[in-house]
């Protein structure tokens, strides 16, 4: 082999070897960008750093201590001052009435399926069905109730019993 083709085929090694490099970076911020919690971590536009702790922060959203399984996604406006937070979560009975206390909202909800509620189509659109929220419409009893927070931020609730413990659905809405 020549010194020419030798120089030729490391130039190519180190280029290869350099482009994996910025692949598996590029890669590595994909994976770890945002909150893996977040239904859709990728979204180019959030509010702050997009992380749980800010968009429960900007609606005002205080979650118990136990709660488990949850997933949340902050679709806001261009402009940040209109948005909609879909949280879904598992939550003890027992905490269930100051979460919604929390929320401005008495604990009288609703009995009824999804053909009953008189919430938005946040529930039933396409967002939710890409999130996996699917609503068995026949017969379970479920819980719903809407509140309005202050002038501009509104709650709509969805509960699915499930002995000891409820999963709750929330969208809240600001604008």
């Amino acid at each position: 082999m020549s010194k020419k083709s030798f120089r030729g085929a490391g130039c190519a090694i180190a280029a290869v070897t350099g482009l994996s490099v910025l692949l598996l970076a590029v890669l590595a911020v994909y994976l770890w960008w945002g909150d893996t919690r977040d239904y859709d971590r990728f979204a180019m536009v959030t509010y702050g750093d997009g992380s749980l702790e800010t968009v429960l922060t900007r609606y005002q959203v205080r979650l118990p201590d136990d709660v488990a399984e949850l997933r949340f996604h902050d679709d806001e406006s261009l402009v940040g001052s209109e948005g909609t937070l879909y949280l879904r979560f598992e939550i003890p009975v027992g905490d269930l009435a100051g979460f919604l206390h929390g929320l401005h909202m008495g604990a009288d909800l609703k009995r009824g399926g999804p053909a009953d509620w008189g919430v938005d189509y946040a529930f039933t659109g396409d967002m939710a069905r890409g999130y996996g929220w699917r609503f068995d419409r026949s017969g379970q009893t479920w819980l719903w109730g809407v509140a309005d927070a202050s002038p501009s931020l509104r709650f709509s609730v969805v509960i699915e019993p499930q002995g000891i413990s409820d999963t709750v659905y929330l969208v809240g809405q600001i604008g």
